[in-house]
């Protein structure tokens, strides 16, 4: 059975969250959505950013507003 379906859906959301302005860190171990303190509540109501977490495991991380 192939997965292809699950496949594109998950680079469809890549695009999506990009769009939104959020960056992805897409590494073999870990995949993270990096987010700034201002841009929460944003991500939080982020309908793709939420089922990245939920279906693809997917973790938030906020990042330092000095690296800005």
């Amino acid at each position: 059975m192939s997965n292809k379906g699950t496949y594109q859906r998950k680079y469809y959301l890549h695009r999506r969250v990009k769009k939104a302005g959020f960056s992805l860190q897409l590494e073999q171990t870990h995949k993270t959505i990096s987010v700034y303190p201002d841009e929460m509540d944003s991500a939080r109501e982020n309908k793709y950013v939420a089922e990245l977490q939920a279906k693809h495991n997917y973790g938030v991380q906020i990042l330092n507003p000095m690296m800005k």
